[in-house]
């Protein structure tokens, strides 16, 4: 896992990218003030998936997270 990732929800969309990796069991979304956390993650490879939908993650923050890109052909 490295910063610069692209964050997918179960959705396939795309909410952002992973920030300074820390070790405090959370992934920090860049250029915001969201973090999550590792037990959401599926999978990672090219990209970092999640266990959790888009909305859920709205849920999860209170708020929409940034920019939503529909990613196409992969799940």
């Amino acid at each position: 896992m490295k910063p610069g990732m692209e964050i997918v929800t179960s959705d396939g969309k795309t909410i952002g990218h992973i920030g300074p990796v820390t070790s405090n069991g959370m992934l920090q979304v860049a250029r915001s003030p969201y973090s999550i956390p590792l037990r959401w993650v599926a999978r990672i490879d090219e990209d970092v998936l999640l266990r959790r939908t888009y909305q859920q993650m709205v849920e999860a923050w209170g708020a929409a997270p940034g920019p939503v890109v529909i990613k196409g052909g992969k799940r």
